[in-house]
């Protein structure tokens, strides 16, 4: 694709709930644009983003559909999981073996660069085969000049510091000028197929040639630096894009957890990129469909829910839990949290009626405050008011929902505008007649007075006779276990 034309991103990918396509199509024009920039003096035609955001917040789904549309596209591309090479005392290894893996079927679009493959791979391996790190990290020069500074040794010690010394510095000269002949392999197969592209008509290979690192976060530090390290001084090649993926916050915290609170993390990684993208943060109803996804929280006809639907559940599921999740002004990292101990929850209870809103109330208010959830839990009658006010402080209690009207039969006969806590109120009220009259609730004969989610709880066990009753009043207990997960 020349400069200018249309994206070779797609304008929809399936699946993408959290709208990841939109900043993979900014990002593919903006970083082709400074591969086609012609004055070139700031990225020297070569660039280093770092794509941040929070664990959960869909990074690797974007890397993956981005790579799939670049590839699709014909631009040579790389994916380096760094999680799964982390076992590898030497960064280095893995990432050369990906890159080889990744470009060799290029080459049958670009003959001519074979052989500089050959040579690329070639000088790699002779790094590789150095025996050592290439870069130490940060802190190397500080212990280099601590030993250097010693007094008092005696002459043969110097005199084996001396060959020590004499020997590194030779290595250090030999690596260096293998890192200047890696680069110039690199930088001549570029051009080829640069030249190639122009030269050829039929040639449809497409450049910049990115690079994709995911799960750098996830590593050890040791491992993490040294990768960025490589990347710096390996790849700094006209027509070489870094994408790499991080949780910058938490790959921080873990730098720092390593060389000291007084090292400055974000400052120092801040040296190995040209710039850095941060993802927006989705609202809670795009989070929502993104978890329910995720986990895998599909239409089942045991859900019972005030967001009513004759034919699916699902995106009533949804709104029922983004709704919450605005009540109580949760954090995505806490929604994602809610939503994996619900899973939990689902599993141990596969053959029971589920009452979705007040189990998503009671999970999220455990997240929120335990006390509230313990009074609940107890085995002694709260007062309903005096509840009420306490939780008014964390939850929302007059967002409005929209609730449908059921007949006894189950029959929808219009939608009402509730309060969300009225929902929830439901419950509670029932759950403190239960607790007076030591029943495992739902078998008073007036149930009507308690409203539509008691209808639908009649409609669900009417259509389905698979369905045996899930006392709701074991509900806080089930949240209190799974609360143990983390």
């Amino acid at each position: 694709m020349a400069h200018g034309e249309e994206s070779p991103i797609q304008p929809k990918w399936v699946g993408d709930h959290l709208d990841r396509v939109e900043s993979a199509r900014f990002l593919t024009t903006y970083l082709n644009g400074i591969y086609h920039e012609e004055n070139r003096d700031a990225y020297a035609g070569h660039f280093v983003l770092n794509l941040n955001a929070r664990w959960g917040q869909g990074k690797s789904f974007l890397i993956e559909k981005w790579v799939e549309d670049l590839t699709q596209a014909k631009y040579p591309v790389v994916l380096f999981d760094a999680w799964k090479n982390d076992f590898s005392k030497d960064p280095l290894v893995g990432f050369i073996a990906e890159l080889e893996k990744a470009l060799n079927p290029w080459l049958d679009y670009v003959a001519p660069a074979q052989a500089l493959m050959e040579n690329v791979m070639g000088t790699a391996k002779k790094l590789i085969g150095i025996g050592t790190r290439l870069f130490a990290g940060p802190i190397a020069g500080e212990i280099f000049e601590r030993i250097t500074g010693l007094d008092g040794i005696d002459g043969s010690i110097a005199d084996q510091a001396g060959k020590l010394a004499d020997r590194a510095l030779s290595q250090h000269r030999e690596t260096r000028r293998l890192i200047e002949e890696f680069k110039t392999n690199l930088s001549a197969l570029i051009e080829t197929i640069e030249q190639q592209q122009k030269g050829d008509p039929e040639c449809d290979v497409q450049l910049p040639l990115y690079i994709f690192v995911d799960e750098l976060d996830r590593c050890r530090p040791t491992y993490a630096l040294e990768l960025l390290e490589n990347i710096k001084h390996l790849f700094g090649v006209r027509g070489v894009f870094f994408i790499v993926a991080t949780n910058k916050e938490q790959l921080c915290h873990s730098i720092g957890a390593v060389y000291g609170s007084g090292f400055d993390s974000s400052s120092y990684l801040g040296r190995f990129f040209d710039q850095e993208y941060t993802l927006p943060e989705p609202n809670n109803r795009q989070y929502a469909k993104f978890l329910f996804d995720k986990y895998r929280i599909v239409d089942e006809e045991r859900f019972v829910t005030p967001f009513h639907n004759d034919e699916k559940h699902s995106p009533h599921l949804q709104a029922t839990f983004a709704a919450f999740s605005d009540a109580f002004k949760l954090s995505l990292r806490d929604q994602g949290q809610t939503i994996h101990r619900l899973k939990a929850i689902l599993s141990v209870s596969a053959n029971e009626i589920v009452y979705f809103d007040y189990l998503v109330f009671l999970l999220m208010l455990k997240k929120k405050s335990e006390p509230l959830l313990d009074q609940i839990s107890s085995q002694t009658r709260f007062d309903p008011n005096q509840f009420r006010e306490a939780v008014s402080k964390i939850f929302n209690l007059h967002m409005p929902v929209k609730v449908p009207l059921v007949s006894q039969w189950g029959q929808v006969l219009r939608e009402s505008d509730q309060s969300i806590y009225e929902l929830v109120d439901t419950y509670l009220l029932k759950l403190n007649q239960a607790k007076l009259d030591f029943t495992r609730g739902f078998h008073s004969d007036n149930d009507e007075q308690f409203g539509t989610e008691f209808a639908l709880l009649r409609e669900a066990q009417h259509t389905s006779s698979r369905i045996e009753l899930f006392s709701f009043t074991e509900y806080p207990n089930l949240v209190n276990q799974v609360g143990h997960l983390s």
